[in-house]
């Protein structure tokens, strides 16, 4: 049961760190809006809000992962949290409109 936790909260803390990471990108985009808001849920955020918030994303996903490694062997998460590379490719597609090409995929 325990190791079973373990990888949920690898899995949580990859997802949520390729979340964070297309925040932070999101943010610096200069496509996103004006040259210092982006829109966020309808309104106009300053591009370093948001950008800071990718980044508290970011340390509560490590924060997640850091947590699981509590509940299983690292050989065995360390693999569950590489599942991040196919959560970012994930969100970029969906969140920040990227075209999947072989090279990225590959």
């Amino acid at each position: 049961m325990s190791i079973a936790f373990g990888i949920i909260l690898a899995t949580a803390g990859a997802a949520s760190l390729a979340f964070s990471m297309c925040i932070q990108r999101y943010a610096l985009d200069p496509a996103a809006g004006e040259i210092d808001k982006v829109p966020l849920f309808g309104f106009l955020v300053p591009r370093f809000a948001v950008w800071f918030s990718g980044l508290v994303c970011y340390g509560g996903a490590n924060g997640l992962y850091a947590a699981s490694l509590s509940y299983g062997p690292l050989s065995l998460l360390a693999g569950v949290f590489t599942s991040l590379l196919v959560w970012n490719l994930m969100f970029a597609r969906c969140l920040l409109r990227e075209k999947l090409t072989p090279f990225k995929v590959n």
